[in-house]
């Protein structure tokens, strides 16, 4: 599971409490072990990827869920959810990913994001 968060500070906090229940690992922006984590991450080592926005884009690894934590109001955009979104699945024989948002108040970026994937999928499944 990716599990993305607003800010690096709170990627810091979340993997050190979530890293004394289950094995985990951080990415962000400027983390010198960044790649190296994404990829043991991606080779099955570790349950759990705290990240920051860093892996919305350009980065495959099959087989997960996601969680967005939009705990700061205004950080994420539509743009931003969908692509983290996107994140989820990511295998051809079982494309299937389940995404959670929390947050305290859908806003409207997060209500819009809900209703372009649906929608995207209700198309796909017509295509298919």
């Amino acid at each position: 599971m990716i599990l993305f968060v607003p800010s690096r500070e709170l990627c810091r906090i979340l993997y050190r409490l979530f890293s004394l229940f289950v094995s985990c690992s951080l990415a962000y922006s400027d983390l010198p072990e960044r790649e190296a984590n994404i990829a043991s991450f991606r080779e099955g080592q570790g349950k759990l990827l705290v990240a920051t926005t860093v892996l919305e884009r350009g980065v495959t690894i099959r087989d997960i869920d996601v969680v967005i934590y939009d705990w700061l109001p205004g950080v994420f955009d539509k743009a931003s959810l969908i692509q983290m979104s996107g994140r989820a699945g990511r295998n051809f024989l079982s494309p299937e990913g389940e995404v959670v948002i929390c947050c305290s108040f859908p806003s409207k970026e997060v209500r819009s994001c809900i209703q372009e994937i649906k929608e995207a999928n209700a198309t796909l499944s017509v295509l298919s």
